[in-house]
């Protein structure tokens, strides 16, 4: 039985191409695939929005640990690719169809883990140091090292430029091209989504972000003709 090749008439899941081909261009690890495919096989497999769905159930669909179930839950969850309504092991699990709202994970999660894990080391030494020290004083070294971590990691030629742009530059836009600080960031965030979903990748974002400002806004009465040294 198990040699014979699938039918439809044994059961399909209607499942749009718009989504298949955004879910084809979208990044999740391996573990975050087997419990997407689990929730869509329960709700669009049986033509529901929305089931209840157990920690063992999902075990028994892909063969993942507990941990490793819950971990890619979470994940998804804050991708905003799945929602769940209630709590517990035993959630009810939907599908977010609205692929404009999943989050793209980038390395600026990534960074502020870091920086979490420094201000908790941070905490730890300075109450075995100095159990006397201020909470306030503990505060601005935390302060401190995450904004040095943050800036460190985020240069020019990094991706999350795109996403953490330093005001000196977004004055030298507004300056130079004539747009506002919120047409800068909204264009920063639409090529940063762009590169996600493209697969794309830039030696120098800063300038990329330029000469898309320069391209789209160029119609503007402040733009000013020539080329800015940035």
């Amino acid at each position: 039985m198990e040699n014979q090749t699938p039918q439809l008439e044994q059961g399909y899941t209607k499942i749009a191409n718009k989504i298949l081909e955004k879910l084809a261009m979208y990044r999740i690890s391996g573990e975050e695939w087997l419990i997407l495919l689990t929730i869509l096989r329960k709700t669009y497999g049986y033509n529901k929005k929305e089931d209840f769905i157990s920690i063992s159930q999902f075990y028994e669909a892909t063969g993942l640990a507990k941990p490793s179930i819950c971990r890619a839950i979470n994940k998804l969850l804050q991708k905003n690719v799945i929602n769940k309504k209630a709590k517990g092991e035993i959630g009810l699990y939907s599908f977010n169809k609205l692929y404009a709202t999943w989050k793209p994970f980038t390395k600026k999660l990534m960074i502020n883990n870091i920086a979490n894990t420094i201000n908790k080391k941070v905490n730890v030494i300075n109450k075995k140091a100095n159990p006397h020290l201020q909470k306030s004083d503990i505060q601005k070294k935390k302060e401190t090292i995450t904004k040095e971590t943050i800036t460190k990691e985020i240069p020019e030629h990094h991706l999350d430029y795109l996403l953490k742009i330093p005001e000196e530059h977004i004055l030298k836009y507004t300056e130079e091209l004539g747009v506002t600080k919120e047409q800068v960031i909204d264009k920063a965030k639409e090529l940063h989504n762009y590169c996600i979903y493209r697969h794309k990748s830039y030696s120098n974002y800063k300038l990329f972000l330029w000469n898309a400002l320069k391209r789209d806004f160029k119609g503007s009465n402040k733009y000013r003709v020539g080329v800015a040294k940035i």
